[in-house]
């Protein structure tokens, strides 16, 4: 999923959002039928939560390349201004 810095539209499809969702969706359901579940089902819970993780350290990685990305293509001020000045021989 590629983002653009300017108008924020996403290219592709968002997975890391998809597994935030389903791991949300399965710890409600937990919380509402927690009381019916056995206890030794309750490691779906961790289940859940690592999945959210995972999830989130995904999502994390993948904005860091694009931020990486864009700021290749995109220098900030500073850097263009060092590429345009040259180091004066005082000799």
């Amino acid at each position: 999923m590629k983002r653009c810095p300017k108008c924020g539209y996403c290219e592709g499809f968002a997975w890391p959002s998809l597994l935030d969702g389903l791991a949300f969706l399965f710890l409600f359901a937990m919380v509402v039928v927690g009381d019916y579940i056995p206890k030794n089902h309750r490691w779906m819970v961790m289940l859940a939560l690592t999945l959210f993780l995972a999830g989130e350290f995904w999502k994390s990685r993948r904005e860091k390349k694009c931020r990486e990305e864009y700021l290749k293509l995109n220098p900030p001020s500073t850097e263009r201004l060092k590429a345009h000045i040259k180091p004066s021989s005082s000799q």
